[in-house]
C-alpha cells in the first residue's frame, strides 16, 4: 500500500491511499487536538440482556460520546453516537443475548475530532436460570437430579 507523510502547520497528515489521516484536526478555520478519551471505564448493572456502561467526563470540551460494540473483538458495530456529556455518564446497552461475551469501544468527540477509544470487557451477560429441579432415584448411596435446559450454551456449568 502507498503511504505518504505530509507536513502541516505543527500536524501530521497520513495519506494511506486514498484515505487521509490526521494526527490534529482542521475544523473551522482552526487547528484542534482530538479530545481526551474517555476515563475510569466500568461495567455495571448486568442481566441476562441488559449492562450499563460507566465513565467518567474529563472536563474537557467534547461535544459527544459514541460507543460500538462487538462479540468477537474483530467486527464491531456502532450502538450510539449521539451521547450527550455529563459528569458521569451511564449508558445502558440493552437486547443483549444471555449468556454472551461482549465488548465495547467508547470514543469522545469534540466537533470533528475523535478521540483514541476506550475499551470496556470482554464482560458476560448473565446466564438464564434452568427450570425446578427434579429429585428422583433416590437412594442410600445416590440421587439423580434433572431439570428442564436453559437457553445458555452447553458450556454452562451448573452447580447444585
Amino acid at each position: 500500500m502507498n503511504m505518504k507523510t505530509i507536513s502541516w502547520s505543527k500536524s501530521k497528515l497520513v495519506l494511506l491511499g486514498s484515505v487521509l489521516f490526521l494526527s490534529s484536526f482542521f475544523f473551522g478555520g482552526q487547528v484542534l487536538a482530538a479530545p481526551l478519551p474517555v476515563t475510569s471505564p466500568t461495567i455495571s448493572n448486568i442481566t441476562t440482556t441488559t449492562l450499563l456502561l460507566n465513565w467518567v467526563w474529563n472536563n474537557g470540551t467534547e461535544t459527544s460520546y459514541s460507543v460500538s460494540s462487538s462479540l468477537d473483538g474483530v467486527t464491531w458495530s456502532t450502538v450510539s453516537s449521539t451521547i450527550t456529556p455529563t459528569t458521569t455518564v451511564s449508558f445502558p446497552i440493552v437486547v443483549l443475548y444471555p449468556n454472551t461475551s461482549y465488548r465495547f469501544k467508547v470514543w469522545s468527540h469534540e466537533n470533528a475530532a475523535q478521540s483514541t477509544s476506550t475499551d470496556f470487557g470482554p464482560v458476560y451477560t448473565s446466564s438464564t436460570a434452568p427450570g425446578t429441579p427434579q429429585i428422583t432415584n433416590v437412594s442410600t448411596s445416590s440421587v439423580t437430579v434433572t431439570w428442564a435446559s436453559s437457553t445458555n450454551s452447553n458450556l454452562t456449568v451448573y452447580t447444585l
